[in-house]
């Protein structure tokens, strides 16, 4: 596969990383950007061959986007892939090389950057870009792009059950005192929400949902059967799978979402289709955001600060 010319610019890479949420978000924003100016995405997973990662972070993309475009481990895009602007060695050998290209650094997260949809010019993409502004253009597109498929038979027995329902709510608790994800630097920054964020947006469905059934979602459901013990019409989603989407599916066809300061729970309410859907999440994303105003979510989902 062919992806230079002779004056040595770049195909348009997304230098992606995170967790499956977070590789949504990145994904959407380049795919937006390059419909707009005619360009191909190609994905970098450079970072997911480092040890630090996690199972729970591996590179899911391909396993979920059709079509998708990995870059190739040729020796000439291993090339190209190690050209990351934002390491010293990657700027080196864009500097020793005459690299025409620039990539486009997020400068802030959680907030749009217009900027980068007005310059053509732009061979890759850094960032989280965590905002739907960025993806609100090919919106639909993003929504048949994705397929959540469902293979777990415990994942399959709850979609039934949701699906035979018609006043679903999914309820997602993460809890950051889990040793893999609830380092330090991750409390700081996603923040932690009582169990009073979570009894405001439940008496919120109450009021305008007839007779919902609640499904908690979480990666201690142990932790989670002991927090929300006295919620009523509660069923708690524990299943043994080995695909890092089926709880974003099975919460995406719930009727409405309560979320939690989470990218993968934030996509879960996304791709739900239903258009009289109720969309709840805490307004302090985080402590790096607490009292600020950001562009994370969409218009019209409700916040509760709490």
């Amino acid at each position: 596969m062919n992806l230079y010319n002779k004056h040595k610019e770049l195909p348009f890479i997304l230098y992606i990383t995170g967790g499956i949420g977070n590789q949504l978000f990145q994904f959407a924003t380049a795919y937006a950007y390059a419909k707009m100016h005619k360009k191909k995405v190609y994905i970098n997973i450079d970072n997911y061959s480092w040890a630090r990662w996690s199972e729970n972070l591996g590179f899911d993309l391909d396993k979920i986007i059709s079509p998708l475009y990995v870059l190739p481990k040729s020796k000439w895009t291993i090339f190209v892939s190690k050209s990351n602007p934002n390491n010293l060695i990657g700027r080196i050998i864009r500097k020793l090389f005459w690299m025409k290209g620039t990539v486009f650094i997020e400068k802030q997260n959680f907030f749009y950057e217009k900027s980068l949809f007005l310059n053509d010019s732009w061979d890759g993409l850094l960032g989280y870009f965590q905002s739907p502004f960025y993806f609100e253009s090919v919106r639909e597109e993003i929504g048949t792009m994705i397929k959540l498929k469902i293979y777990s038979q415990g994942a399959i027995n709850y979609k039934n059950k949701i699906t035979s329902l018609k006043s679903a709510v999914a309820i997602h608790y993460r809890d950051y005192s889990d040793p893999i994800t609830g380092s330090e630097k991750t409390k700081i920054y996603h923040g932690e929400h009582s169990l009073n964020y979570y009894k405001k947006a439940i008496d919120i469905v109450n009021k305008k949902v007839n007779n919902p059934i609640f499904f908690i979602f979480s990666n201690d459901i142990n932790s989670a059967k002991l927090k929300f013990s006295e919620i009523k019409d509660v069923n708690f989603i524990d299943y043994q799978s080995k695909f890092n989407w089926e709880d974003m599916a099975l919460m995406s066809i719930c009727e409405h979402n309560i979320i939690c300061n989470s990218s993968y729970s934030w996509w879960a309410a996304y791709l739900n289709t239903n258009p009289q859907k109720i969309v709840i999440a805490p307004e302090n994303w985080g402590e790096l955001l607490k009292g600020k105003d950001n562009d994370l979510f969409p218009k019209e989902w409700l916040l509760i600060n709490a």
